[in-house]
């Protein structure tokens, strides 16, 4: 038996616990906190995992659109791999005004006698031209403009560990969510055992739910379910919802993030508070309240416009 609380996140025991922000204030302008939840190892990959999931398309349009309102005074906008169409590679970073290219990859473009001509960044010409040189090599180094905007492919990796992200983030946010509602005895469950076991290793749903089905969406999340949500929310503003499932036992997990992103988790032998817990995630310090209401209050907000 475990004695003291433990991490919601690992499980474990004995381990000084920090502050969880289950959906933190520099990457989603969230301010909703579980004190003391999880442990420091576990904070460190949760930060990871929220700034992969922030810096990859399609929430990265998202995040760029509400880092203008969220971050007024010294926005940190995601940035991405970037692709322009005659091949230059280089990273972009996302605003509300589109992607601008900030930096360029090193790329070998000709000849010049025995020389080698690359072309760099604009700034950098003469950095690359002194490593390389400490190399005993001879080149010239050509300086290409930032700042390009237009067409360009923004890239942020597509194997099989992009498309366990969602998954993972959602147990993330599940976990932290489950944290301020369900008793700590839900970590013994094999619900609550899976859910760690996705955060912290992403595994496949058959293994992950052994026969039980996959009810985890993998890959790309959706739009929200109803008109209602679409039209009510702003781009800077989030929600977050527990409720009763229906299909199942246990609770699912809603998340509705920029007011465009839909992704659901369920939270299996998890047993639903009553009053279906919710919260309006914007740069105020959210309130519980029940979702039933939650989801009045956005009728209202529509019916008033």
């Amino acid at each position: 038996m475990t004695q003291g609380p433990r991490c919601w996140f690992c499980g474990r025991a004995g381990l000084r616990l920090t502050d969880e922000h289950v959906l933190s204030e520099a990457n989603f302008g969230g301010r909703l906190v579980a004190p003391k939840r999880v442990c420091q190892p576990c904070n460190g990959k949760a930060g990871e995992l929220e700034r992969q999931i922030t810096t990859v398309p399609p929430l990265i349009q998202f995040a760029g659109e509400a880092a203008g309102e969220l971050r007024p005074s010294k926005p940190r906008f995601p940035q991405a791999e970037a692709i322009l169409q005659d091949g230059a590679r280089g990273r972009a970073k996302i605003t509300p005004e589109g992607a601008r290219v900030i930096s360029f990859e090193p790329r070998k473009i000709g000849m010049e006698g025995d020389v080698e001509v690359w072309e760099v960044g604009a700034g950098d010409e003469e950095k690359f031209e002194l490593r390389r040189r400490k190399q005993g090599k001879r080149v010239k180094a050509v300086g290409r403009p930032l700042g390009q905007r237009g067409y360009m492919q923004l890239a942020g990796g597509f194997g099989l560990s992009f498309f366990e992200l969602w998954p993972r983030f959602a147990a993330k946010v599940g976990l932290g969510c489950a944290s301020l509602v369900l008793p700590e005895t839900w970590l013994d469950s094999e619900g609550g055992r899976l859910v760690q076991d996705l955060f912290q290793r992403g595994n496949a749903p058959k293994r992950l739910w052994r026969g039980r089905g996959p009810k985890v969406p993998l890959g790309w999340p959706e739009l929200p379910p109803e008109d209602l949500l679409r039209r009510a929310l702003r781009p800077s503003e989030h929600i977050l919802a527990l409720s009763a499932n229906d299909e199942g036992d246990g609770t699912l997990l809603e998340m509705i993030l920029f007011g465009a992103i839909y992704y659901r988790l369920d939270l299996f032998d998890a047993e639903c508070p009553k009053d279906e817990p919710a919260w309006l995630i914007s740069s105020a310090r959210p309130n519980r309240e029940p979702w039933e209401a939650l989801h009045a209050r956005l009728r209202a907000r529509v019916e008033e416009r």
